[in-house]
């Protein structure tokens, strides 16, 4: 279940902004060379701003791996967790993985239709 094709936003307050509040959804951050974060947010907007503003308690380990691009993909509310769960177990992305659990391997966005 990748993300939609869509045209790639730069990781910007301006981009974020763009974002209908209130839109609930998943959401992707990566940079040229990883996927960094795969999130869930009953307002996209929001959460992304708190990405973004270096609020939220991922934002050390996403801003720690120079996140440049994000995507999103909006899911019905009781579909969150589940579309969550699958998109991170498929891009394994660095800032969502336990750390007792080693990563088989990991798609770059370049690889992966985003």
């Amino acid at each position: 279940m990748p993300f939609p094709a869509q045209v790639p936003k730069n990781f910007s307050q301006e981009n974020i902004l763009n974002i209908r509040p209130g839109l609930a959804g998943i959401y992707g951050i990566y940079n040229y060379m990883r996927w960094i974060y795969i999130g869930q947010a009953l307002d996209l907007q929001r959460r992304l701003m708190e990405h973004f503003n270096r609020t939220s308690e991922p934002s050390f380990c996403i801003w720690n791996q120079k996140p440049t691009h994000f995507v999103v993909k909006v899911v019905d509310v009781q579909d969150l967790d589940a579309a969550e769960k699958a998109l991170v177990y498929e891009f394994m992305p660095v800032c969502n993985r336990n750390p007792q659990i080693k990563p088989v391997s990991h798609a770059s966005p370049g690889h992966r239709r985003l």
